[in-house]
């Protein structure tokens, strides 16, 4: 170490006295010589001389340099005294002159070198010294590795192998176009394996057997490869030859790596130097800043669960790259070193390697570090692509068959069907052009081959659902024409038997024009239907074209049908005619027949035949009923022939001279009959009902039968004889009502024998009759029996209606449903229980209240305290279950846990008890069961008192919320806490920007979230002015954006005015966006007329109409020329007020106005970009302005986006002129008319007019005046406009209470508040707020409007 050292600190003072003496040389170097004396001419002549007769010179070769060497010698020689002046100055400075010797300080003066001997003489010879010529050379061969022709050639074929490695790669960067990262990094490996073999194997190989064929003939010596002894090894010169050979293999891979390092990162990194703007799905741009070329890797969109998404992340390309990248590298690792291949003879304990790159260090690390930088900021571009194809993934995760499901489940006329399938045909043909095969993305290369045929066929899909929907109704009503004509022809077919078959179908064929007239209609819409099928070429089945082409024929078929049914019915009426004419034969002998059988009836008088004889009248009873039947179908008969009724009033005759004896003797039959079942039956079987319904019945028609046999010998007596048993029996069905009361019980029973003395309990058997019962004499205790049977039937009422409110329950079980995936459940159809608890509940009071709950007041109790104990859990439980689903969304979200702490613990408590009552709820569905559960009903109680503070804590937050950006007055609850819960993502905010700005659809962010644009709906895009980040809160950066739309808008206008003087207006109308555009234009045009009037007063205005005229027809070529979808829609909101520009410019001509100050001119919308002060006072100096009459409004700078306006027609601008009226006296505006006739939207042209945020609401019965407020507080905040629709609908109740708000914030306006008291709210107030109200007169449900607020609007 101590020598090691020695030598390092000479070696530094070499260094620093070669740098000292170079410094010096520079020195010299650098001096002027053109004041320096040369050698005389003389003397120069005689040197030659001397020179050119020495014998060196004396060569030809030498003599041709004469004067080139003369020339050096006078350097030389000049140099010298060079050298001598500098030497004698910086000496001579450093002894006198201390401020010379500063310029001297950094050379340091060399030591003079004594002259060589003998100096003094030109021309000298001299003795050479012994010189070790032999003994160098002899060091020289035994230090040389060159000693021998082998070592040599050895020498020459590592250099040649080492040339080899020099011309590898490690990557193969021929990529003429873009792959997949999976096929790139299979590429570079399939390339990488054939030079990794090459350098571990093959290539040290090819250098070890050339080697050993070299060597092997020279035996011992310097370059023995057969030697064993290592000591041996180690001294000789081949040991140093394998050393120089390493090192020489150790260079030329690290040359190589290092090359194909630098080549591989340079590709790569050319690749990914591009700035790529993405606009849209078809709009990219991309600017090269280096080599341009194709992309190096393919992404392919894909379609999955979630939309369009990348089936190779682009995250993984970089992976790719860098993967190959230390791939690569690797393969530079692990290459054998070649002396221990060849020299085999000696022991090695391991295999030495070449060391080649390091990983993770010095030149390998800087180059992986920059291809990673590089590829990562080639990313974001494609992130920024795939977010283009967001506004697709309703269509593309669109479940066809749920789409079909639904649209078959519409009921929707073919005509509302159409349009439907065209859109979408139209948009498949637009996915065609709006998305390209391959977009070209910098590094990527994306194939939107799969979304694009998706989307298509997709689009194609749903139009082809709509059009098999729309292909049904025609088959529909083929199916059911086809029925119905199927039923005609079937009912036409139909075999007819009788005559009354023949003459009903004769009549139906009769009335079947009228009904075919209407099928025939039905076929007609049918074809109709069809033929709007048939434009969209859809082949529908053979099955469904021979259907429609059978019901179309099916008339002609019933026509044939009809006329076959008269030919029939002909020959038939002959036929039926003759055989009725043989049974009216026999008919009128079997009447002879039963005439004289019911003439004899009155011979039957003996009571004891009884039952024969009623068996005989049932028989004649069923023959007259026959009889009856054939005569009025011989009748009929006769009016279907044309022929003249029969008179059969024999038969009537007969009927009712029978119809007393039928009578009698059925009733007398009926009575015994009952005697018999009544007195041997058992007593507890019988039905006291039935029975006072067989004697009442009987009781009444022998009472007739008295009349009708009075004077009759024997059935006169038989009357008597059956009303007097009935008259005998009916005191005793008191008793039997009595005692057959359903709600005797045993207690009743006993309680009855001890009041009668008699045995009572054995009534209840089935040995005891009534004639037992008779037999106890129980008529003179009748009153006793009654009392006590009465008080047994209320309670029997009482027990019964008990059982029936007990069993209603059974089987009444919990709807427990999972919920969503909570993991938790919810309770379902709880109205059915609460109407039967509610019903049961007042039944159970009332019966509390019962003189007769004796036996059952316990029962009743305790029956009213369960109904209650689940109506109160029912009622508790609703209402925890309502805010539970609500809140529990809500505090999902990580964001609303954080900032709420309080309310978020108190929910999680809430939500634990939920979980573990709803848990064992769905274990017990039972109700009664489940709701006895001990401490339920406080636990509910419990979690609703802590959700009440919860909500209110919430309410309170959100109001926070709003009133830090005051557009959120106009959120829901649910809106807003949606976009609170998203406010650390301002991405994820995007799809809400919409609901708080008028047109702003999204927003530009840059890696770096930085906000530089507003993107509208309609894909307008415009800069901001500056960079806005999404710094603090949601309500922050959201109130900073409305703060940059404004200005953005603001300098728009500004920049556009300026613009409009340089540059042609065709080509002006081109540049800008759709609302600045508008504006621009009608502040040159207030201008122009301002300026022509002021000039020329009327007769200018013919010459400036012309121009207006001429401006507008520009328009109209542009338009009708090659301009964007974009272009062309903010053209034709241009052309639409230039338009009416027109109108007005013509107007103003026709009706003779000359000066700037006449009605017609300053009545109308004039803007006017402010350049000082105005004198209104209204706006400062680059504010636009929006006058007319008196009113001076500052234009809003709301960002409209490429909106289409309403056509201003004279009562369009007589509105206006109300409405401006009504905003310049800070008073709203209340056009009012029938439905459908533009009200609302005037009323929102007019805020594009000025440029405001309008918030239309639809206005309910059920609007009440806390949402009203909070609805105006936003638009007092805010400054925005709102138009409440149908706004009478309202109560009339709290329009009376939204009268005082409204008044409240316009008195605010007119003192000029900054801020006021609204609503026990101080709140900022915007003057330029509006309310403007609409309403549909004479409708129903529509309340007139109070006088107070009726005041307050124009």
């Amino acid at each position: 170490p101590f020598v090691f050292a020695e030598r390092v600190a000479a070696a530094h003072a070499a260094r620093h006295a070669a740098a000292e003496r170079m410094l010096f040389e520079l020195c010299v170097d650098s001096m002027p010589t053109d004041g320096l004396p040369q050698i005389e001419t003389s003397r120069m002549s005689r040197i030659s001389k001397l020179a050119a007769s020495s014998a060196q010179f004396a060569s030809p070769r030498l003599a041709n340099f004469s004067e080139q060497l003369a020339g050096e010698v006078q350097a030389l020689h000049a140099r010298a005294l060079a050298s001598m002046v500098l030497r004698s100055q910086a000496n001579a400075a450093r002894e006198g002159d201390h401020q010379a010797a500063a310029a001297f300080s950094n050379v340091v003066i060399p030591a003079s070198e004594p002259p060589p001997a003998g100096a003094g003489t030109l021309l000298r010879c001299e003795d050479l010294p012994p010189h070790a010529c032999l003994s160098q050379q002899h060091g020289f061969t035994f230090r040389t590795l060159l000693t021998t022709p082998e070592a040599v050639a050895a020498t020459s074929k590592v250099r040649a192998e080492c040339n080899r490695v020099l011309d590898l790669s490690l990557f193969s960067l021929d990529l003429t176009k873009s792959v997949p990262s999976e096929e790139f990094a299979q590429l570079q490996a399939t390339h990488l394996s054939g030079v990794t073999p090459f350098l571990r194997e093959h290539w040290p190989a090819s250098i070890k057997n050339a080697l050993r064929g070299l060597f092997k003939d020279l035996g011992k010596g310097w370059f023995n490869i057969h030697e064993t002894r290592s000591e041996i090894y180690d001294q000789s010169k081949l040991k140093r030859f394998f050393r120089m050979a390493a090192l020489m293999m150790q260079d030329a891979v690290v040359s190589m790596a290092e090359a194909s390092v630098s080549s591989y990162v340079n590709t790569i990194c050319e690749r990914c130097d591009h700035v790529v703007t993405v606009r849209s799905a078809s709009d990219v741009s991309v600017v090269s800043a280096g080599a341009s070329g194709a992309g190096l890797f393919t992404l392919e969109l894909a379609v999955g669960e979630g939309g369009a998404f990348f089936r190779v992340p682009p995250a993984m390309c970089k992976d790719a790259v860098l993967s190959v990248y230390a791939r690569g590298v690797e393969a530079t690792l692990g290459i054998p070193q070649i002396e221990r291949q060849v020299m085999e003879s000696l022991f090695w304990s391991d295999t030495p390697m070449l060391q080649t790159l390091s990983r993770g260090e010095g030149f390998v690390a800087e180059q992986q570090a920059r291809l990673s930088d590089a590829v990562e900021k080639a990313l974001p571009p494609a992130a920024e692509y795939l977010a283009t194809f967001a506004q697709y993934r309703d269509y593309l995760i669109l479940d066809e068959a749920a789409f079909a499901a639904k649209y078959e489940a519409d009921e929707r006329p073919i005509a509302e069907m159409v349009p439907e399938a065209k859109k979408h045909l139209q948009l498949a043909a637009e996915m065609e052009e709006a998305i390209p095969l391959r977009m070209p993305l910098g590094l990527f290369t994306v194939s939107c081959t799969a979304v694009r045929n998706t989307l298509v066929e997709r689009h194609r899909s749903l139009a082809a659902i709509i059009v098999k929907r729309m292909s049904a109704a025609p088959m529909h009503s083929a199916h059911e024409t086809g029925k119905r004509f199927a039923g005609v022809l079937q009912r036409l077919n139909q075999p007819t038997e009788t005559i009354e078959e023949v003459a009903e179908l004769e009549e139906y064929a009769r009335q079947l024009p009228a009904e075919l007239a209407e099928l025939q209609e039905g076929i007609k819409a049918m074809v109709a239907e069809q033929e709007v099928v048939d434009q969209f070429e859809m082949v529908s089945p053979d099955a469904d074209v021979k259907a429609f082409w059978a019901t179309i024929a099916l008339p002609r078929r019933v026509a044939e049908q009809i006329e076959a049914v008269g030919v029939k019915a002909a020959e038939m009426r002959e036929q039926y005619a003759q055989e009725m004419q043989s049974e009216q034969a026999a008919f009128d002998k079997s009447l002879d027949r039963l005439e004289k059988v019911v003439g004899g009836f009155d011979k039957h008088t003996s009571f004891d035949r009884t039952k024969e004889v009623a068996s005989e009248v049932r028989q004649l009873q069923l023959e007259l009923k026959d009889a009856e039947e054939k005569r009025a179908r011989f009748n009929k008969r006769e009016v279907i022939f044309g022929q003249e009724q029969t008179d059969y009033s024999q038969l009537l005759r007969t009927s009712k001279a029978f119809e007393p004896y039928a009578t009698l003797w059925l009733t007398a039959d009926k009575w015994l009959e009952s005697q018999k079942e009544w007195f041997g039956g058992a007593f507890n079987k019988l039905e006291p009902e039935a029975m006072e319904g067989v004697l009442s019945a009987a009781q009444r028609t022998l009472y007739k039968l008295s009349k009708t046999f009075e004077g009759a010998e024997g059935l006169s007596d038989i009357v008597t004889r059956v009303r007097q048993e009935i008259d005998d029996f009916s005191p005793n069905m008191p008793l039997i009502t009595a005692l057959r009361n359903p709600g005797m019980r045993e207690r009743h029973w006993k309680q009855l024998s001890d009041e009668v003395g008699q045995d009572m309990t054995q009534a209840a058997s089935d040995a005891f009759t009534l004639e037992t019962m008779l037999s106890l004499n129980l008529g003179e205790r009748v009153e006793t029996v009654t009392k006590v049977c009465d008080v047994a039937g209320k309670e029997y009422a009482i027990e019964t209606a008990m059982d029936k409110m007990e069993a209603e329950w059974k089987g009444v079980e919990l709807e427990v449903v999972p919920y969503r995936e909570s993991g938790t459940f919810v309770i379902k159809g709880v109205d059915a229980i609460q109407q039967v608890l509610d019903d049961q509940i007042v039944m159970t009071q009332s019966m509390a209240f019962s003189p007769f709950k004796g036996p059952f007041a316990e029962r009743i109790d305790k029956w009213e305290s369960t109904l209650t104990l689940i109506s109160d859990i029912i009622e508790e439980w609703v209402r925890v279950q309502r805010a539970w689903m609500y809140l529990e969304p809500i505090f999902s979200s990580d964001d609303i846990m954080r900032q709420l702490p309080t309310e978020a613990k108190r929910f999680t408590g809430v939500d634990r008890t939920w979980r573990k009552l709803m848990s064992s709820a769905s274990n017990e569905l039972d109700v009664i069961a489940y709701c006895k559960t001990p401490r339920l009903l406080p636990q509910f109680q419990d979690a609703n008192q802590m959700l009440e503070l919860v909500q209110k804590g919430l309410a309170e937050y959100l109001e926070t919320k709003r009133v830090a950006f005051s557009r959120f007055y106009f959120l829901s609850n649910d809106e807003l806490l949606e976009i609170l819960s998203q406010s650390k993502d301002p991405l994820a905010v995007q799809p809400h920007l919409k609901k708080c700005y008028e047109a702003i659809h999204k927003l530009t962010f840059e890696p770096d979230l930085a906000m530089t644009a507003m993107i509208s709906g309609e894909g307008e895009t415009v800069p901001f002015t500056k960079k806005l980040y999404p710094k603090g809160g949601v309500e922050y950066w959201m109130s900073d954006v409305m703060s940059e739309m404004k200005a953005s808008v603001r300098q728009s206008l500004i920049d556009a005015t300026a613009d409009y003087k340089e540059t042609p207006r065709t080509e002006w109308v081109l540049k800008w966006p759709g609302q600045t555009l508008i504006a621009v234009s009608q502040i040159y045009w207030t201008m122009e007329v301002d300026h022509e009037l002021r000039t020329g007063g009327n007769a200018a205005l013919h010459d400036y109409f012309g121009k207006v005229h001429e401006q507008l027809l520009a328009l109209t070529k542009i338009v009708s020329g090659r301009v964007t979808k974009l272009q062309r829609k903010a053209l034709g909101a241009l052309i639409t007020i230039d338009v009416h520009a027109r109108d007005v410019t013509q107007s103003l001509r026709d009706s003779g106005v000359s000066q700037v100050t006449d009605f017609a001119w300053i009545s109308q919308l004039r803007y006017a970009l402010q350049d000082g002060d105005d004198p209104s006072g209204v706006g400062v100096a680059g504010d636009t302005l929006v006058k007319q009459l008196d009113g001076v409004f500052v234009y809003g700078n709301e960002y409209l986006g490429c909106s289409m306006r309403l056509v201003v027609t004279p009562l369009t601008d007589r509105i206006y002129l109300t409405l401006t009226g009504a905003l310049q006296l800070f008073l709203g505006g209340a056009p009012a008319g029938p439905a459908g006739t533009g009200k609302t939207e005037t009323t929102k042209d007019l805020a594009k007019a000025i440029a405001k945020q309008c918030v239309v609401f639809n206005c309910s019965d059920g609007l009440d005046y806390l949402a009203m407020a909070k609805f105006f507080k936003g638009l007092a905040a805010a400054g925005a406009w709102a138009c409440f629709d149908e706004f009478n609908r309202i109560d009339i109740e709290v329009l009376s209470v939204i009268a005082q708000q409204i008044m409240t914030i316009q008195e605010a306006c007119k003192a000029s508040s900054e801020r006021f008291v609204f609503e026990g709210r101080d709140i900022p107030l915007n003057p330029n707020y509006g309310v403007f109200i609409t309403m549909n007169p004479g409708y129903a449900g529509r309340a007139e409007l109070p006088d107070n607020l009726k005041a307050l609007f124009r």
